[in-house]
């Protein structure tokens, strides 16, 4: 994406309302645009190929038809162990928010025509979705989205009787590809209950490449528990 330059000590780099980068201490020139390919996870949703032992266990197929992904997206979910409970780590549906077009679901979308939603039923998770972004070297970063969750034991089309999500957003400044590294920078955890909250975080480059995540992580299983990212 073709980018503006001003004249400013200050650089802001907007992408999902997303990676910002803040400011480059003596920087005479400055860049302004969204870095993120496909920030409103619009267009086309594919099913997802396998890529680690663990996603390969989940989809034994060899490709995941539970998981349709937006371009420019990777899914990332912790799998079911031996020692866990039925209902425990359960791999969630992805898919997009609106599955037919005027959505029915339009309080479900922030803006745009669609929004990321990853589910389980009677089940918890630990999952969301991971991009790799190129930005200016050790520059100071701001990543920032939309998130809103249904929790509910019941099938009304708000959470009845919810769990805690603990939804965050999240920057490697090291441009890592797994959630769970101790690198990762985090927002505070938030429960954002059948409409959209922001959330954001911030970090600092080490190098021209950083990570950014979506992440959910429900308490206790639901009869729905699920989740929806946007802008």
């Amino acid at each position: 994406m073709k980018l503006s330059r001003l004249t400013t000590l200050f650089i802001t780099l907007i992408a999902l309302w997303g990676v910002a980068l803040l400011s480059l201490g003596s920087a005479t020139q400055a860049q302004s645009g969204n870095l993120l390919t496909n920030p409103g996870f619009d267009g086309q949703y594919t099913a997802f190929i396998p890529q680690t032992p663990e996603q390969h266990a989940s989809c034994p197929a060899g490709i995941c038809g539970t998981a349709q992904m937006p371009v420019g997206w990777t899914p990332f979910w912790i799998g079911q162990t031996a020692e866990d409970e039925w209902w425990e780590n359960k791999m969630p549906e992805f898919k997009p928010a609106c599955p037919t077009s005027p959505c029915p679901f339009i309080n479900r979308v922030k803006g745009g025509e669609q929004a990321l939603q990853y589910f389980n039923f009677d089940g918890t998770n630990t999952a969301g979705v991971w991009q790799r972004v190129t930005v200016p070297a050790n520059a100071r970063l701001t990543f920032s989205a939309w998130g809103q969750a249904w929790s509910s034991s019941q099938n009304e089309p708000v959470s009845i009787n919810p769990t805690s999500v603990n939804m965050r957003v999240g920057i490697d400044p090291v441009g890592g590809n797994s959630p769970f590294s101790a690198s990762v920078v985090w927002s505070a955890p938030q429960n954002p209950y059948d409409a959209y909250y922001y959330f954001e975080v911030q970090a600092t480059a080490q190098g021209d490449t950083v990570t950014v995540f979506l992440l959910a992580q429900p308490a206790e299983k639901r009869k729905h528990n699920d989740f929806y990212w946007d802008e």
